[in-house]
């Protein structure tokens, strides 16, 4: 068709040289007309930034890795390392395709990096870097060829680690078939969609989002940012305001890291029982403690039907509040060891530059 389709033609409110100075601002630029000359598509198009590319073929399968100087969403003016520099880490991408049937064409690509250029130094935290922002975009592709008849179908994943924002993703796909009916004519239609996250609704973004909410909680939160709560010595010192800190910091930190070592040395260390009749008890006690948290919800609901649905959930709660308290294990050693929420776009520098602690 005479127009690209939406994940190339369609900006989203991204930019690499200008980050927004809050999510209030960054969410008000969907109230205003596109600003082509600052903002981004998905992605530009074919490529021809400065860098090294390796590609080859076994059988039925090809492969590319690239290494860039500038990522897929960004303009040409960058693309030119002798001219614009090469400032940045490098943009990694790698491309797998397919051939299973002479007109058949399959292909899986992955690409991650820093989008911000360097001049965006300015407009983040100083302590901050553009290597620390990155965007990644995951899309599959098929092509069907045959005769007059040709159909494409793109479906990408993308998301950028905004500054003072967050997480930004979304999903976008479309679909095009053109009919060559006449040496010189041709039809074609095209279906575009693109969607964007408003909360969590895949694990890889729960992770995230409970990564940084655990992290925060309990060792930013109460160990660094209001320390004077467990300070006896302070003036306003209040026993309530000690309890509360306390009881972050048990279930928080020394609960969750009990537990998970409780869950997996307990069966391996035991030698009274095998370990599979140990795992299944633990298992098994995980699930009946599910049960009274389900009456309780029945017990009060109006759709009682409904809510009994929700028992069919009980056998894999186990296993995902297991997944909770590792992540939140693994957010709190690394909020105490390396401060990842120091660096975290969520956080206003003003912030925490003034309440910092540690």
């Amino acid at each position: 068709m005479i127009s690209a389709p939406l994940l190339y033609e369609d900006m989203v409110t991204v930019t690499d040289v200008m980050p927004p100075g809050s999510v209030d601002g960054f969410v008000s630029r969907r109230d205003v007309p596109e600003n082509k000359p600052a903002w981004w598509p998905v992605v530009w198009g074919p490529s021809y930034a400065t860098g090294i590319s390796f590609s080859g073929g076994m059988g039925d399968f090809d492969f590319t890795l690239e290494a860039k100087n500038a990522s897929v969403s960004s303009r040409p003016a960058v693309w030119d390392a002798i001219d614009t520099g090469w400032d940045t880490d490098p943009i990694w991408t790698g491309r797998v395709v397919w051939h299973p049937l002479p007109e058949v064409t399959v292909g899986v690509a992955h690409t991650t990096g820093p989008y911000l250029r360097a001049r965006a130094e300015r407009s983040i935290a100083a302590s901050d870097s553009v290597n620390d922002f990155d965007q990644s975009v995951t899309a599959i592709d098929f092509t069907w060829e045959r005769r007059q008849l040709q159909i494409w179908i793109e479906i990408m994943r993308a998301g950028f680690e905004v500054p003072r924002v967050g997480d930004v993703e979304m999903t976008g796909e479309f679909a095009e078939v053109r009919w060559k009916f006449a040496p010189q004519w041709w039809l074609a239609a095209r279906w575009n969609r693109s969607v964007f996250d408003e909360v969590p609704s895949r694990w890889q973004a729960l992770v995230k989002q409970r990564f940084r909410w655990d992290g925060d909680n309990s060792v930013r939160h109460y160990v660094r940012k209001h320390n004077g709560l467990a300070n006896i010595t302070w003036k306003n010192f209040r026993f309530s305001n000690f309890l509360a800190f306390w009881d972050a910091v048990t279930i928080h930190l020394f609960c969750s890291l009990g537990a998970l070592v409780a869950i997996v040395l307990w069966p391996l260390i035991q030698t009274q029982v095998p370990w599979s009749f140990a795992a299944l008890t633990i298992y098994s006690a995980a699930v009946l403690s599910e049960l009274p948290a389900l009456m309780a919800i029945v017990y009060y609901s109006r759709l009682r039907r409904v809510d009994l649905l929700l028992g069919l959930a009980i056998p894999i709660m186990p296993l995902y509040r297991l997944a909770l308290i590792v992540v939140r294990v693994c957010a709190n050693l690394c909020e105490i060891f390396w401060r990842t929420s120091y660096r975290m776009g969520h956080v206003p520098p003003h912030v925490r530059e003034a309440t910092w602690c540690w």
